[in-house]
């Protein structure tokens, strides 16, 4: 028999007092003139309530308790908070407002063994902190915070690499993402930019962007992530089908590399679905620090609907048994199978 956990709400004590003044006038010591009673009789009743029709006495000390419980099942998720849990990420990004400064418009790193990696947006593109994002897996209910991407209002943020994993040939990217906007997804954009090559944007719909000569770039489109490098076109890589149709956040990691890319999605560490990709090349690259998270490059019309919670970079290419370990550190946080 599973054991629940069960929380009892605060506690309200409300004390009520009641004072009653009774005056009483001195005796006249002299009969006041006109008429007057010759015998006063003053009568006072007892206070008293109604109880199933009959007034009962109150008593000197009334307690009263409003309780509210709910039988259909639910429950309130008691995970780690997601800050309070460690990764063996490089740099490691939380949806959180200690760290993502909507005045600065940079999203500052939780953990950061290099130091001084941070995303940056403008005032015109800069993701919505949603404080209280609201998702359930199976009968739990969990409440946490999610950077809201939305390609109507073409909101995305980039980053220079360089000097965390600047010339390295490959390395591992894992989200915990929901491929959905809280506003709703725009469905007039053919394909939405996930994680790309690019620098600042300018602040027009389309501009020339300078990017190294090797790169790869993930999108969404449908309901497939697509890679694409400078060797080979936009691919059709693994399905994210399921995380479409809810807003529980699904489990990404990519793991970039020579001469193939490997992607792993799931809802948990216990259901990874695998899929992995040619580059185009066998040579082992450097491959291009700029990153633009949420954008396509060379152009802003074709922006992320997605809600961010977490992202970590990892400087090695992880293998599946080190993803399924992060996935389930990541779950203690943010839930899913185990």
């Amino acid at each position: 028999m599973p054991a629940k956990r069960i929380k009892p709400a605060g506690v309200e004590v409300t004390l009520e007092s009641k004072v009653q003044v009774i005056s009483s006038p001195e005796e006249a010591a002299t009969a006041p003139g006109g008429l007057y009673p010759l015998i006063t009789r003053a009568f006072e009743m007892d206070e008293y309530r109604l109880m199933a029709g009959w007034p009962v006495s109150v008593p000197p000390y009334d307690i009263r308790a409003n309780t509210m419980i709910s039988a259909t099942g639910e429950v309130l998720g008691d995970r780690d908070d997601p800050t309070s849990v460690v990764t063996d990420a490089l740099v490691r990004w939380v949806a959180d407002d200690q760290f993502y400064n909507p005045t600065t418009l940079t999203w500052t790193a939780l953990q950061d063994t290099i130091g001084h990696n941070q995303w940056t947006t403008s005032t015109d593109y800069a993701p919505v902190l949603i404080e209280d994002y609201q998702y359930r897996i199976g009968n739990e209910v969990l409440y946490r915070s999610a950077l809201n991407f939305d390609s109507d209002a073409r909101k995305h943020m980039w980053i220079d690499f360089s000097a965390t994993i600047g010339g390295s040939s490959g390395y591992t990217v894992i989200m915990v993402v929901s491929p959905n906007s809280v506003y709703g997804n725009n469905e007039d954009v053919l394909y939405n930019g996930l994680w790309c090559p690019g620098r600042p944007s300018p602040g027009t719909d389309t501009f020339t962007e300078t990017i190294d000569p090797n790169w790869m770039s993930v999108t969404m489109q449908g309901h497939y992530l697509y890679l694409e490098t400078e060797s080979k076109g936009r691919t059709r890589g693994i399905s994210i089908n399921p995380a479409l149709s809810s807003n529980t956040p699904m489990y990404l990691a990519m793991v970039f590399d020579r001469p193939t890319t490997t992607f792993y999605v799931g809802e948990g560490p216990s259901s990874i679905r695998v899929k992995t990709m040619p580059t185009g090349t066998t040579e082992a690259l450097p491959l291009d620090g700029g990153i633009t998270l949420g954008r396509t490059p060379g152009d802003v019309l074709h922006t992320a609907d997605m809600a961010l919670f977490d992202l970590g970079i990892y400087a090695d290419r992880l293998s599946a048994p080190e993803i399924e370990a992060e996935f389930a550190v990541l779950s203690q946080a943010y839930g899913g199978d185990s």
